[in-house]
C-alpha cells in the first residue's frame, strides 16, 4: 500500500494532465495542401493519421500523429507530436496546431529516495483518433521505472469548441510487471462534462470494482496549440 501511495504521488508529480509541452520544438509545417505529404517538412514521418469532421462543418479533417527522424536515432526516444489539419469543399488541407505530447526518453538523476536503474520515463506508444462524434481520442502507452518497472495506459477524449480542443474524458490504467508490485496497480476513468469519475485497484492486472467519485466543478481544459498559423 505504501509503495502504491508513492506510485501515485509520482504519477501526480509528472502532470500526465494535461500532457502539452508548450516549449517543445514543432515541424515547420506548411500552412496548406492537398497531402499530409505536401503540409510535412523533410525529417518527419507519420505513425498514424485519421480523418473526421471534428469542427463540425461537413468537411472531414486529418488528425496526424508525427515523429521527428533527424532528433534522436532511436525509435523508442523520439518525440511525438500530434498534427490537425482542417478540411474543405475544395480539397484542401490547413493547418490548425500541431501538439507537443512530452513523449521521448527522459533520464533520471539517483537520488536517496528513488534510485534509478534506467530511463525515468519513456513513450511506447502514441496514437490518434477520431470517434464518430468528432472527438480525437489519444491513447499514449507509458513505461518508467520506480521501485519496479510500471506501465502506463492513458486515454484523453478532446472535443473541438470555441476555436479549441477541450478535454472532455480521461482513462488512466497503470500496474506493475516485475518486482513486488508485478500485477498490481490502480486506474481511473474520468468524464469532465458530468464531472464523474470512478476509481479503481488492480489485483493480477485484473480491474477490481471500485468506487464513483464527483469531480470538482472546474472549467475543461483546453488543449492549447503550440504553433497554430
Amino acid at each position: 500500500m505504501i509503495k502504491n501511495n508513492i506510485v501515485k504521488w509520482v504519477v501526480a508529480l509528472l502532470g500526465l494532465i494535461p500532457f502539452v509541452d508548450a516549449w517543445a520544438a514543432t515541424p515547420d509545417f506548411k500552412f496548406e495542401g492537398r497531402t499530409a505529404e505536401e503540409l510535412l517538412p523533410n525529417g518527419w514521418i507519420v505513425t498514424s493519421r485519421d480523418t473526421g469532421d471534428m469542427n463540425k462543418d461537413g468537411v472531414d479533417d486529418l488528425l496526424l500523429v508525427l515523429q521527428d527522424t533527424m532528433e534522436v536515432p532511436e525509435p523508442e526516444c523520439r518525440t511525438f507530436y500530434v498534427a490537425v489539419c482542417w478540411g474543405s469543399k475544395e480539397g484542401k488541407l490547413t493547418l490548425f496546431g500541431v501538439y507537443s505530447m512530452l513523449s521521448g526518453c527522459e533520464k533520471s538523476s539517483d537520488d536517496d529516495g528513488f534510485q534509478s536503474d534506467g530511463p525515468y520515463r519513456t513513450t511506447s506508444e502514441l496514437s490518434a483518433s477520431i470517434n464518430q462524434k468528432g472527438a480525437m481520442r489519444i491513447f499514449k502507452k507509458t513505461q518508467f521505472w520506480l521501485a519496479s518497472h510500471q506501465y502506463m495506459e492513458d486515454t484523453y477524449l478532446y472535443r473541438f469548441q470555441n476555436g479549441d480542443f477541450y478535454l472532455i474524458g480521461s482513462e488512466h490504467y497503470q500496474y506493475g510487471t516485475v518486482g513486488i508490485s508485478a500485477g498490481s496497480g490502480f486506474g481511473d476513468s474520468k468524464n469532465y462534462l458530468t464531472k464523474k469519475a470512478y476509481e479503481y485497484d488492480v489485483e493480477d492486472f485484473s480491474k477490481k470494482k471500485g468506487k464513483w467519485t464527483t469531480l470538482s466543478n472546474e472549467p475543461l481544459v483546453a488543449l492549447k496549440s503550440i504553433l497554430q498559423k
